[in-house]
Parts: structure tokens; sequence; C-alpha cells
């Protein structure tokens, strides 16, 4: 599934996004999204201190968090390879 949402938000970026935003305003914006989702992530493991020997209960912050790890798989993994890969491509076609 994890990669599926990669899959997807790479070519919807490819698609639509690049030649709108440009890539400085997707970047940023990406970059964003990422960090705030893994910042909460971090937060919600330290604040329910989270042990993996123990089963735990699903709450509604929990599913949220679950959320943010897909949110930083559209952000941050799929926007920012794409980018680097657009920028690679050009320098060799136009140096």
């Amino acid at each position: 599934m994890f990669a599926v949402v990669k899959a997807i938000a790479t070519i919807l970026s490819l698609v639509f996004l690049i030649d709108r935003l440009g890539r400085q305003k997707l970047l940023m914006a990406s970059a964003l999204g990422g960090a705030l989702s893994l910042w909460y992530v971090g937060g919600f493991v330290e604040a329910k201190k989270i042990d993996l020997k123990v089963p735990q209960e699903k709450s509604a912050a929990g599913w949220v968090a679950i959320v943010c790890i897909y949110t930083y798989a559209v952000s941050a993994k799929s926007v920012l390879k794409l980018i680097v890969m657009l920028t690679i491509v050009y320098r060799r076609r136009f140096p």
C-alpha cells in the first residue's frame, strides 16, 4: 500500500504540479509537509510511551499518526525524488 501511494503521488506531481507550481515552491511545500508529519509521529510516540513488546490500544491519535506516515510518503519522498530526477535530466540535456 505504501508503494502504491508513492507511485500515485509521483505520477500526479509529474503530470499536474511541476509545471503549475514550479520546482522551488513544490519542494518547499513537500519539505514542510514531510517535516510536520514526522514531527507529529515523533510527538505521538513520545507522548504515548510506545513499547513495541506490548500490544497497543487503538486510538484516534494513532490513526492520525498512520495518516502522517502516508503524508510523509507523498510529500517528502515522492516529490523530492521527482524533482531531483528532473533536475539531473535537464542538466544533462541542456548544459
